[in-house]
């Protein structure tokens, strides 16, 4: 069973990376670069995960990730939902949790830690899948 990623990132060269990274490790990734194109995206699809940054603009104090967060809960509550951030604190961490964070991680982080996450996150549904099946 391949899992779909939703990943949100306002810097190109990262997604690329990221998607490359996800891709062959084996998830269906989608990428966009902005909030407004994330919900469409998951008003139509149906994730396993979504990988956000917290700012998702080149304005300083941007936290958009949040408010996307909490749009995720909404439209699919049952993805964990990934706040990347290089500004990691305790007033975001609670933020984070209230919008529906599954998991703060600070930026910089190996993709290998994140794919960790990731496949922990997933497991139950991983097991749902090989439960039916």
């Amino acid at each position: 069973m391949t899992f779909r990623i939703l990943l949100v990132d306002k810097d190109d060269y990262l997604l690329e990376a990221h998607r490359r990274f996800f891709t062959k490790a084996g998830f269906h990734v989608d990428t966009v670069a902005s909030q407004k194109d994330a919900i469409p995206m998951l008003l139509r699809n149906r994730y396993a995960a979504i990988v956000c940054d917290l700012q998702l603009s080149k304005i300083d104090g941007d936290r958009q990730g949040l408010e996307l967060a909490a749009a995720a809960r909404r439209l699919r509550p049952g993805a964990a939902f990934f706040l990347l951030t290089s500004d990691l604190s305790g007033e975001i961490a609670r933020r984070a949790r209230s919008s529906g964070v599954f998991l703060c991680i600070s930026k910089p982080a190996p993709l290998t830690f994140l794919k960790d996450k990731l496949d922990f996150a997933i497991a139950p549904e991983r097991f749902r899948h090989q439960a039916v099946a």
